[in-house]
């Protein structure tokens, strides 16, 4: 097992007030890093815990409304990205169970995210 490259896009958006969708928050996210297959193994190496580390970009907007009219701020910040993961890998084909955390380093103060995904693809 070796070192992987790991891509990852994603994008959430919140409504701000319930039952509305004029006010609203939104993100997303693009990051780029590695996956490190730890030294733990079972069912013969198909089976293994991963580290996951990536860095990238979001593109949050949050639009709301007041007597003024509706306003939309938006911003690029840097997200940081770290997870660890099951992996089970029979042949040509991974899935993943996962969790992570991603922080977000916005000017005011950083937003931090706890993850829980379910992942799959296909190895080259």
């Amino acid at each position: 097992r070796n070192l992987e490259i790991d891509g990852v896009a994603g994008y959430s958006r919140f409504a701000l007030v319930s039952g509305l969708d004029d006010e609203y928050y939104s993100i997303m996210d693009m990051t780029l890093g590695l996956n490190c297959p730890l030294f733990l193994s079972f069912l013969n190496g198909r089976l293994f815990p991963l580290l996951t580390i990536n860095s990238g970009i979001a593109y949050s907007t949050i639009k709301i409304s007041n007597y003024t009219g509706s306003h939309a701020y938006s911003s690029f910040d840097q997200v940081l990205y770290s997870g660890l993961s099951l992996r089970y890998k029979p042949e040509s084909f991974f899935i993943d169970l996962s969790c992570g955390w991603q922080r977000i380093f916005y000017v005011s103060k950083p937003m931090d995210d706890v993850k829980f995904s379910l992942r799959a693809g296909i190895v080259f």
